[in-house]
């Protein structure tokens, strides 16, 4: 075996052929020598905080496409205060809506020439504070929001800095602050209904555990529909579990195992719904014959491949975002 070599600062190839090229890299005094102006003259068009001749333009313009000048955009977010990013912090990011609600925030912020930075919290109240001490520190113009904590310190903080910050799907109460989502109390209503006007009596509830942040709407929605309908409230058949697929697998054994079969279960999020299908395919529950399934949120475009056909609210997802 060789001996370990030791490479002295700035001795590494990748380093050196890295600095190269940042020495070979133009700056905005070589775009102002070869468009024949004055350096101030270039950062106020690149700024935007000036006006600047159409001659000027023209000829900057043309520096810059022959020598390939690319902003530092660190140097002028210094400069203006920012940055262009604005973060986005959801929960389980590889879910069909919430790569929709990415697919429409992202629409919009290209559109305005704003770049996103997406955190996947995995409904984890210690990611989500990780998470947020990072992107502080990242001097970011923006936030969107799907929380999964309660906790108000580290977004008061967010507010006192000055950055704008928005809320998606969940607000934490005492937080002034913007909210988008849909009407999930109004929603899992008309879904319950649904499964009453098809002779449903017995109906249990699988939800995720970061929706009691808001007193779960869901379950709100759910309790009004079996009033309304004259049948007995009971707080055993609502199940509250981590948003994955093992943990509602779990939860729709313990519904099934428990006894007493219900006529059907409702499922407050999509995240959840994989893992109660593979739990009836494993144990070969027949659907809708031995039990019915309803789900608040659609899988988006893996709808048509489930059999049969999971009964769902049709959720705008990339409108929201």
């Amino acid at each position: 075996m060789e001996d370990a070599v030791l490479l002295r600062r700035g001795d590494h190839p990748l380093q050196q052929r890295w600095e190269e090229a940042m020495r070979k890299s133009p700056n905005l005094h070589d775009v102002a020598r070869e468009a024949g102006v004055s350096a101030m003259t270039v950062s106020r068009f690149l700024n935007g905080s000036a006006p600047v001749g159409s001659y000027a333009r023209q000829q900057i313009t043309r520096a810059i496409e022959n020598l390939k000048y690319r902003p530092n955009q660190i140097a002028k977010s210094l400069q203006t205060r920012k940055t262009g990013n604005i973060a986005v912090l959801l929960g389980n990011i590889s879910s069909p809506m919430s790569a929709l609600t990415i697919k429409g925030i992202e629409n919009v912020s290209f559109g305005n020439r704003y770049n996103l930075l997406i955190g996947n919290t995995e409904f984890s109240e210690e990611k989500e504070r990780r998470y947020l001490d990072i992107l502080m520190q990242k001097q970011i113009d923006g936030m969107i929001l799907a929380p999964s904590s309660k906790d108000r310190e580290p977004l008061q903080e967010i507010i006192d800095r000055g950055i704008p910050l928005l809320f998606l799907d969940r607000h934490v109460p005492g937080v002034q602050a913007d909210y988008v989502g849909f009407d999930f109390e109004n929603d899992s209503y008309n879904v319950t209904e649904h499964l009453i006007d098809r002779g449903c009596r017995t109906i249990s509830v699988i939800c995720r555990r970061a929706d009691l942040i808001n007193d779960s709407p869901q379950v709100k929605g759910f309790h009004r529909a079996l009033e309304r309908a004259s049948i007995p409230w009971d707080r055993q058949r609502i199940l509250y579990c981590h948003p994955s697929t093992e943990d509602a697998y779990r939860c729709m054994g313990e519904i099934m195992e428990s006894g007493t079969r219900p006529d059907a279960v409702y499922i407050a999020s999509n995240t959840l719904a994989s893992g109660v299908l593979r739990y009836c395919k494993d144990k070969n529950i027949l659907i809708p014959e031995d039990c019915m399934l309803a789900c608040f949120d659609s899988l988006g475009e893996f709808d048509d491949l489930i059999r049969p056909n999971l009964t769902c609210n049709e959720v705008p997802a990339f409108d929201l975002g």
